[in-house]
């Protein structure tokens, strides 16, 4: 067992059927009561609260959000950036990981191997901001060598349940 950011991890710790059960429904509506939950699962509204809490706990469940439409919040653009470092120091990833960390913009950012070191992923208003970003901002970072735009045509799937089984 150890404590990850206020999270206690407990290897020993696996969710049962019931919890899996919470986890799914949870995925798919993160507003639902605990009452609708209780009956979904067939527990008591006590005993659905407290393993609610118990996956909270131990860094099942991390947190609850709203997702939503970056069009209509006036972010029509969405893109992702492969990212290459100036080299695979230590130090040098973890300025990597402070700058691209200031940048709003960027929203997901994940370290890959291959012939890229990042992928993040990025929104602007529009074309004129996705420049100004990457002229303004991405490029004036100095951890990185180099960068490769990926623009997004249109969005085919774009689902946040993982697909766990019971």
């Amino acid at each position: 067992m150890f404590n990850l950011a206020g999270i206690i991890v407990n290897m020993s710790f696996q969710p049962d059927k019931t919890d899996i059960k919470i986890i799914q429904l949870l995925q798919r509506n993160g507003r639902i009561t605990n009452i609708q939950l209780s009956n979904e699962i067939g527990l008591s509204a006590a005993p659905t609260l407290e393993r609610v809490r118990k996956l909270e706990m131990h860094g099942f469940l991390e947190s609850y959000h709203a997702k939503v439409n970056n069009e209509l919040v006036g972010l029509g653009i969405m893109a992702y950036l492969l990212i290459k470092t100036e080299s695979g120091k230590h130090a040098d990833m973890q300025a990597f990981t402070r700058e691209v960390d200031s940048l709003d913009e960027v929203t997901e950012c994940y370290f890959t191997g291959g012939e890229y070191n990042y992928i993040a992923k990025v929104y602007a208003k529009d074309r004129d901001g996705l420049a100004r970003l990457l002229y303004d901002k991405v490029s004036k970072l100095p951890s990185i060598h180099s960068f490769k735009l990926l623009p997004t045509v249109s969005i085919i799937k774009d689902k946040q349940v993982l697909p766990i089984a019971l």
